[in-house]
């Protein structure tokens, strides 16, 4: 899936420019770790997974796929997300896109700032092997 889609681009290049510079502060001039699929997508590479920044015209979105659905036990699955959206997260919460489990982080264009992006990228990076592992074992084992 073309991550980028189904979301209207943002035309500002000034905000692009920003973001541009909070990765190359966050990440280091080394571009490992990163790469900027479009002008208004940029994906991360961790260890097993990724997570992805769109900036659309007015959001900027940090998403990564968590995981379908699962074969059993779908209203509990729903029930344990909605548990952990209310209880475990702090700005990052659970969606579901066409079927899929989507960890997501979501800000407007005029509050997001260097340290916004730096402890969302924390967040992501510690949240999303934990829910990873807690669901799989629960859910998917």
């Amino acid at each position: 899936m073309d991550i980028g889609q189904d979301y209207k681009s943002n035309e500002d290049p000034s905000v692009n420019q920003k973001i541009a510079g909070f990765v190359l502060e966050f990440f280091g001039p080394e571009e490992e770790g990163y790469l900027q699929v479009n002008d208004h997508v940029w994906r991360f590479t961790e260890e097993d997974y990724e997570i992805n920044l769109i900036i659309t015209s007015k959001l900027i979105v940090f998403d990564a796929e968590l995981s379908g659905l699962p074969t059993k036990l779908q209203a509990e699955f729903v029930l344990e997300l909605l548990k952990l959206n209310g209880h475990q997260t702090k700005a990052c919460k659970f969606c579901m896109v066409k079927g899929m489990v989507r960890l997501r982080i979501v800000y407007e264009h005029e509050y997001f700032v260097f340290e916004a992006f730096k402890s969302n990228m924390e967040e992501m990076r510690w949240q999303f092997p934990r829910f990873r592992e807690s669901l799989g074992q629960k859910f998917f084992a």
